[in-house]
């Protein structure tokens, strides 16, 4: 098993100003960087992609753009992969479902897609076209999904995508377990034999939120939020049976800076735990 690598999710000009400052304290220890963006954005890309070389850093681009679920925008499409070529990008990831409709981001509203075949189909036609037009690894991330979706249980509909297309995936703990949540059952995870951990190259986990609203449980994937022991110790078994998982990424925008800090340490203690010799 190979040491994962610690990475954080950005935007492009914070990247810029943590390369400018230097990685210090607990950030020390981040070697790779999710860069999240928008195909409008105009910005240093070429300069940030040398700056992390220079750091010995890799990067991964998470655009909130492309349509995989649904028909894909080739302009959109032509622009991320053009962004991934300048900044020599490990591979890029994203969410499953609409994020665009027109010119209309749907941000925080993004629809996740239905599970069912249909949308199997649909999906992989999409993966195996953006394949067949750059080497570049396409990586699938479960969306926050909190309401059930179509006949598909989860695990089939990402392993059977995957296994028809040869994509891989990034798997959101947070989102996953709001998905459980949804289905009103508790969170449960492949078998560590199941063919699905091989397919795992991220792992990406952040805090969360659960109370009640007019007695109604709500659960909310937050970045905001410190990382729970509950959300660490799936993250232990997910690290512990996904071999060949490239990186583990925290997902901490807004964060401040303690809890930013104290997250990264509680990473680092599992991966301690999972990678010593």
């Amino acid at each position: 098993m190979n040491q994962v690598r610690l990475g954080i999710s950005v935007s492009l000009l914070e990247l810029e100003k943590l390369f400018e400052s230097g990685l210090t304290g607990a950030l020390g220890r981040i070697n790779h960087f999710s860069l999240e963006f928008k195909v409008e954005e105009r910005g240093p890309f070429e300069k940030v992609g040398k700056m992390a070389r220079n750091a010995q850093c890799t990067i991964s681009l998470h655009p909130v753009d492309l349509n995989l679920s649904d028909k894909l925008n080739l302009d959109h499409l032509e622009r991320v992969v053009e962004i991934a070529n300048t900044m020599d990008a490990k591979y890029i990831e994203e969410d499953l479902g609409i994020w665009r409709i027109s010119n209309l981001f749907m941000g925080s509203h993004l629809v996740n897609p239905m599970m069912t075949n249909d949308s199997i189909q649909q999906t992989m036609e999409n993966l195996l076209y953006i394949q067949a037009i750059t080497p570049i690894s396409i990586l699938i991330e479960n969306p926050p999904v909190y309401w059930n979706s179509g006949p598909v249980e989860f695990w089939d509909y990402f392993t059977e995508i995957m296994l028809k297309s040869k994509a891989n995936m990034a798997f959101d703990i947070g989102h996953y377990v709001g998905y459980c949540r949804s289905m009103e059952r508790d969170v449960y995870l492949p078998k560590a034999n199941a063919k699905v951990w091989d397919l795992i190259r991220t792992i990406h986990l952040s805090g969360a939120q659960l109370w009640e609203w007019h007695g109604v449980p709500v659960w909310l994937d937050r970045h905001t939020e410190p990382i729970s022991q509950y959300l660490l110790k799936i993250a232990t078994y997910c690290l512990r049976n996904a071999s060949k998982a490239y990186s583990v990424l925290l997902e901490m925008e807004g964060a401040n800076q303690a809890t930013r800090a104290q997250n990264i340490e509680n990473v680092i203690a599992v991966l301690d735990r999972n990678y010593a010799a």
